[in-house]
């Protein structure tokens, strides 16, 4: 009753691992098929808020709204304050990658604006009257309405609400003009 064990030629390795990527390959296009449906019934029209904390909480913020398939994002900026706060480099690959979807900014800046280093490539930005001023950022896209705080509070929340978004992208057009 010995069992006796001899290890495989290390040549069919590669033959396993084939098999393997074809597998995953078949689960990837099966999840690509039922993604829509899973997604669609993500909460249906009710609204929710996403509370994150940190860098990685602003990263989240910049991958969700690449994530949302809108062609036009409207920010509510302190861009100098947010590019120092996610980083330049984020900014930048955020930007590279925004592009890469077709991806166009309008962004309203307060008046006080420290204009940065980085200019994000096909933006048109405006600067809002000497009256205004604030340190929070906000992005609005889709359904969606991405707030990130200042320094001192290093905190981001996404609300997702058709109604929110549609009051705040009039808030938006009204500082716009």
């Amino acid at each position: 009753n010995k069992k006796v064990f001899r290890p495989d030629d290390p040549r069919n390795l590669s033959a396993l691992l084939s098999a393997k990527l074809t597998e995953l390959k078949e689960e990837e296009q099966h999840l690509k098929t039922i993604l829509p449906e899973l997604t669609k019934h993500l909460g249906g029209r009710e609204p929710r808020v996403k509370f994150y904390a940190g860098e990685e909480g602003f990263v989240a913020v910049l991958a969700d709204v690449l994530r949302s398939g809108v062609k036009e994002l409207l920010f509510i900026w302190p861009v100098g304050e947010m590019t120092d706060l996610i980083g330049e480099k984020q900014m930048q690959d955020f930007t590279y990658s925004r592009l890469q979807r077709g991806i166009r900014v309008r962004s309203v800046w307060p008046h006080s604006v420290i204009i940065p280093k980085l200019r994000l490539q096909d933006e048109r930005a405006r600067v809002a009257p000497k009256s205004l001023a604030w340190s929070m950022g906000a992005c609005i896209y889709g359904d969606k309405v991405a707030f990130i705080s200042s320094r001192a509070e290093r905190f981001a929340f996404v609300v997702t609400s058709h109604d929110f978004a549609e009051l705040e992208r009039t808030h938006f057009e009204l500082l716009w003009q």
